[in-house]
């Protein structure tokens, strides 16, 4: 793997997704529990916790299970369709729990703009941002040294959740279902109630 590579150049060569070992997901989860709870819950938690991971235990089934679904040959992330689904059958307001966003800084050269002026810094700065993916020219990132994954990038732009009973859809670049084209010259502005299609 080479660190000047193209955004999406090291896909490829990318290891797949480990699966934590059963210990180390009930330790994690018992840390995280801790400071939630009363000490009553806490030795409950703890107690099932360990009965979970117990020799012979339902643990060790489901962590069988899930090794075996994580060795599927077209399956390099074994999260993402359960994140995915969890993500496309929430019911909860989406743009402020679950997308991503862009705010200016408060800083007195941005204040003075006034709220037009900021949102076209945003505009503006988003189709630079998306440029640099098209161009695959968006520096790839990385973790203790590691490329990491850019793929969720080409989900950015282009993109829409569509509403469905039960569980969602994704249109995008790169969906399966009714993929849209990574190159529309157009972006949806609302104001006062109104939608307005304006290209860029």
């Amino acid at each position: 793997m080479r660190a000047d590579q193209p955004t999406f150049g090291n896909q490829k060569y990318l290891p797949s997704l480990p699966v934590p070992n059963l210990d180390a997901t009930c330790n994690q989860l018992l840390e995280w529990v801790r400071p939630l709870v009363d000490e009553d819950s806490w030795h409950r938690t703890q107690s099932a916790v360990e009965a979970f991971r117990r020799p012979g235990g339902d643990g060790e089934t489901l962590q069988a299970r899930l090794l075996e679904w994580a060795r599927q040959k077209d399956l390099p992330n074994w999260l993402e369709p359960f994140w995915e689904k969890k993500y496309l059958k929430s019911r909860i307001p989406i743009p402020i729990n679950v997308n991503f966003s862009t705010v200016c800084d408060h800083t007195p050269e941005t204040v003075k703009l006034g709220q037009i002026r900021r949102a076209v810094l945003l505009v503006r700065l988003a189709l630079e941002f998306k440029s640099l993916l098209d161009r695959e020219a968006l520096s790839v990132d990385h973790s203790g040294g590691q490329p990491l994954c850019m793929m969720q990038f080409k989900r950015m732009f282009s993109a829409a959740r569509i509403p469905q009973r039960g569980i969602d859809l994704i249109r995008s670049p790169v969906s399966e279902f009714q993929s849209t084209s990574p190159f529309e010259k157009h972006i949806v502005v609302l104001r006062n109630g109104h939608i307005f299609s304006m290209t860029v």
